[in-house]
């Protein structure tokens, strides 16, 4: 059985990619969660919330990453923005 509060909110889901996290993401996210985005709010979490870049990957396994893209998100879902949304980890 499913607790209620998971079974209530089973249709509410939130994402983002880790590299596109920017102001507009926060507060969209901050009203996904029902909290008010105090300009305080917003500015601590943008200061706090800094990605380096820190893979190196084979060249054999970024081709294969790029192929599985291009097969799932491009041929069979048509979503061609999702798909360079993807390719931007292996940038």
């Amino acid at each position: 059985m499913v607790p209620a509060t998971k079974a209530a909110s089973a249709d509410r889901f939130f994402s983002f990619f880790e590299n596109q996290f920017d102001e507009a993401t926060l507060r969209d996210f901050a009203t996904f969660l029902g909290l008010e985005a105090t300009p305080e709010w917003v500015e601590d979490a943008l200061r706090v919330y800094q990605i380096k870049p820190s893979y190196d990957h084979d060249a054999e396994l970024v081709a294969e990453y790029r192929s599985l893209i291009e097969r799932y998100f491009v041929n069979d879902l048509g979503d061609p923005e999702f798909a360079e949304t993807m390719t931007r980890f292996i940038a």
